[in-house]
């Protein structure tokens, strides 16, 4: 294969469905070719053309629904298309859904064999691999049971272990990481950055925006069928994020100015050299995305304070819920009071996705100028923080205290008021939720070699 030969080319792909009005119309259909039996016709892909070059590793995202588990199945040639050409290159190795492949009814042991001659190996070579297959799998005492016991991750991790073991020139995964647990998936992803390193071309579905901008070297965007855009991760990604926080009224508002501005990024790419392209994908970092509100909002009820008017701020004063890592935001909301209160403290709290509190705080009475508030009275309490969060979607809560009857109670209260994403960034070695600024330092301290083991 020449170098200048890609792994993988994909030519105005399409892959459309009969719907009939009932299996007997379909059965007609079958039958005697008639294509008054077809109610519909349902396209999941439409026209679809890129290509991957050799080493390179590329990510698929969108929305579920819309095509990207058949598109990899296309190209396996799991699925025939109704039209275009897929071209490959190399010896290929894929993980697709759930336990394709498997005979459930045999052991974890002969599936490996099965698995390995359905991949192209004589039973010597699957004999020579065994010792990896089982170690890398690490699933126990499982591995001489059926596989219809297995849970969703003993069948990952046993489909991962086989499809590397050929070591192929292309890997092609199905979401199928997000399956297994958090210590398996680290050493899946280890795995991988040692498969790209040595040259394999990679092509996966995946809706964790951490491990596209982190693993890819290129993204491809899918929505209903069709190539939105591809490009860098972090600005694929971007536009992804878009997508998911659209509602059905605004989503053809929302596609269509991110084709826009997909094309011109990649006019500019052709314009400009490297540096300046990828100058121009950065340029929507600091952003706001006025479809990226919470659905979840809990507002508990009002004992003399309405709290509203969120907002989140950059230094520039600019309205963002996208942000940067390691950059200064200020988080504001109004309060109006409907009756005096004393003794009132404010306070803001960050949490998860999962509702996992990361991190806030509540005033102190004696750091205010005033804490007492007649009725009508309307502030805006302020609170500047450094986001030091990883890559992410998180909520602010917001609440009002003060002393009712020698009681501290909340005035009022408001869950996921307001939220925001934290942008990924490149080739990040953090870990968790919160960057605590490790320096990447290695100390070393010398023994004598007695003491050494």
């Amino acid at each position: 294969m020449s170098s200048n030969t890609p792994a993988i080319a994909v030519e105005s792909l399409c892959k459309a469905y009969d719907i009939y009005q009932s299996p007997a119309h379909r059965f007609l259909g079958l039958l005697r070719g008639n294509r008054n039996t077809v109610k519909e016709c349902f396209t999941a892909i439409s026209d679809v053309s890129f290509t991957v070059d050799k080493g390179e590793v590329v990510g698929i995202v969108g929305r579920n629904g819309c095509g990207k588990s058949t598109l990899l199945q296309l190209i396996t040639g799991i699925l025939k298309p109704t039209s275009g050409l897929v071209t490959l290159h190399g010896r290929v190795s894929a993980i697709l859904e759930l336990g394709a492949g498997f005979n459930p009814d045999a052991t974890g042991r002969e599936n490996i064999f099965i698995n390995g001659a359905i991949l192209g190996l004589s039973a010597d070579a699957i004999e020579d691999r065994i010792a990896g297959i089982i170690d890398f799998a690490d699933i126990g005492a499982f591995l001489d049971r059926p596989v219809k016991l297995y849970s969703s991750g003993m069948y990952v991790r046993l489909a991962f272990a086989i499809a590397i073991s050929i070591e192929p020139d292309i890997l092609i995964i199905d979401e199928a990481l997000s399956v297994g647990d958090a210590a398996f998936q680290r050493k899946c992803f280890t795995r991988i950055e040692n498969l790209k390193k040595n040259g394999t071309t990679i092509l996966f579905v995946s809706h964790s925006e951490t491990t596209v901008v982190e693993l890819c070297d290129r993204a491809i965007l899918l929505n209903e069928g069709e190539k939105i855009c591809e490009g860098r991760p972090k600005f694929v990604m971007g536009l992804y994020n878009r997508i998911l926080n659209a509602n059905e009224a605004s989503l053809p508002e929302t596609l269509l100015a991110i084709r826009a501005e997909a094309v011109s990024i990649y006019e500019q790419r052709h314009d400009h050299d490297n540096g300046a392209a990828n100058t121009s994908q950065d340029s929507s970092t600091d952003f706001h995305d006025p479809n990226l509100v919470p659905q979840s909002t809990i507002t508990y009820e009002s004992h003399g304070a309405t709290i509203g008017n969120a907002q989140l701020h950059n230094t520039k004063g600019s309205e963002v819920n996208i942000l940067q890592r390691g950059e200064s935001y200020v988080f504001s909301y109004e309060v109006r009071f409907t009756k005096p209160l004393h003794n009132v403290r404010f306070s803001f709290l960050v949490k998860t996705i999962r509702g996992i509190e990361v991190g806030g705080i509540a005033s102190n009475t004696e750091t205010l100028m005033n804490s007492d508030f007649a009725a009508g009275t309307v502030v805006t309490v302020s609170f500047p923080f450094k986001c030091l969060l990883t890559s992410d979607q998180y909520f602010l809560n917001a609440g009002v205290l003060a002393m009712v009857n020698g009681e501290e109670i909340f005035a009022h209260r408001v869950l996921d008021l307001y939220t925001f994403n934290v942008q990924p960034v490149e080739r990040d070695t953090i870990t968790g939720v919160v960057d605590f600024g490790v320096q990447e330092a290695v100390s070393i301290t010398y023994h004598d070699q007695k003491h050494l083991k």
